[in-house]
């Protein structure tokens, strides 16, 4: 499926309902939550979806009663497997 990345407010959303939407599974527009980023002293919050299209990510935010300053279609460059994100940690931990 097409990734789409999105901004908009943080409105009601903090740290703890963001690690849930982060977790949760594919909704019934089918969009799925690849990473969120979030700044709370500029009230933003940048998401990056797996969704079938831009209408399914509006009606994901609708359910939320949230909405999007803006929508656009991305590609990724490199794909995070599980062992690539492992493999990521261990470097960390390791230079720390």
């Amino acid at each position: 499926m097409p990734l789409f990345l999105y901004v908009h407010s943080l409105q009601k959303f903090n740290e703890d309902t963001l690690k849930k939407l982060q977790r949760s599974p594919r909704d019934e527009f089918g969009v799925k939550h690849i990473n969120i980023l979030y700044n709370p002293a500029d009230d933003l919050c940048f998401c990056i979806v797996d969704a079938p299209d831009t209408d399914a990510v509006e009606k994901h935010h609708a359910k939320l009663g949230v909405k999007c300053n803006w929508i656009t279609q991305v590609n990724q460059l490199q794909k995070m497997t599980k062992y690539r994100v492992l493999q990521f940690q261990v470097k960390v931990c390791l230079i720390l």
